[in-house]
């Protein structure tokens, strides 16, 4: 029983389960004197910002009814940035603006975003942002759900093969058997996502950190 119990309570502490995390942040929670919040979304290959995710933050903010300073611990690889930009109006509204990011590890495409639209941000010496980039989830048919892939791979990879295409002194074949694997629709939504992604990440700058700053 002894043992079993120790495995637990390894493999707990390891994945950071309720019982390690809950104490681990009420303590933070009394250290800086302000509501503390975990995002983590990167424990699964697939875990990604989704609106959902805008939602559970809103619905967990919303117990307590006085506004006070939060601090979002937040780790993802990325994902959708409507979904971040929900997440920063919901702490930035619970907070009177009084939002601050925590990266313990990595906040990366949407989580840079989300960072990106508080007043301050706490970094460890390893942590890092990465560039505001969305994921866009390929295969979304296959049974396993896809994969998610930064959506400038994706573009850059098209544009690489139409440009092969168009300027080979040779066979073009091989060039359009590949892009046969794209949909130009798709092609056109993904640069419409990119573009929105530097629209949110530039307006909640403008509105928090850079305010009164110019566009560049």
């Amino acid at each position: 029983m002894a043992r079993t119990n120790t495995f637990e309570q390894i493999r707990d502490e390891t994945t950071l389960g309720k019982k390690t995390r809950l104490p681990l942040l009420s303590k933070l929670k009394e250290t800086l004197g302000r509501r503390v919040v975990s995002l983590f979304s990167s424990a699964h290959p697939m875990g990604m910002i989704l609106d959902d995710d805008a939602d559970m933050i809103t619905e967990l903010l919303s117990v307590e009814s006085e506004p006070k300073g939060i601090s979002l611990i937040i780790s993802s690889p990325g994902g959708l940035a409507i979904g971040a930009e929900r997440i920063v109006h919901a702490c930035r509204e619970a907070s009177n603006g009084d939002f601050e990011a925590i990266v313990p590890g990595q906040a990366k495409s949407a989580a840079t975003i989300v960072c990106l639209g508080a007043s301050k941000i706490h970094m460890t010496a390893t942590a890092e942002l990465g560039p505001i980039d969305p994921q866009i989830n390929i295969g979304r048919g296959k049974e396993d759900g896809g994969s998610w892939v930064p959506a400038h791979v994706v573009i850059k990879s098209y544009t690489e093969l139409m440009h092969a295409a168009e300027t080979s002194q040779g066979r073009i074949e091989p060039f359009m058997l590949q892009l046969e694997r794209y949909d130009a629709r798709e092609i056109a939504d993904i640069k419409r996502e990119i573009e929105l992604s530097k629209k949110i990440a530039q307006g909640l700058l403008s509105t928090g950190m850079m305010k009164g700053k110019s566009d560049n």
